[in-house]
């Protein structure tokens, strides 16, 4: 292999890495919303802390 080939290489695995973590990220988004349409999610934990402290 060429070093014009390795660059290309190295690259194209950069991009796959990207774009696999892309889908991956909106893979999860999309199965967040869908358990929140059913209902099947926690309401936050608010932690109430006074001014001051």
């Amino acid at each position: 292999m060429g070093t014009d080939q390795l660059k290309e290489l190295k690259r194209l695995q950069k991009e796959n890495e990207r774009l696999r973590k892309a889908v991956s990220d909106l893979t999860l988004d999309q199965l967040i919303v869908a358990e929140a349409a059913k209902g099947n999610f926690l309401a936050p934990l608010v932690v109430h802390c006074p001014a001051g402290e």
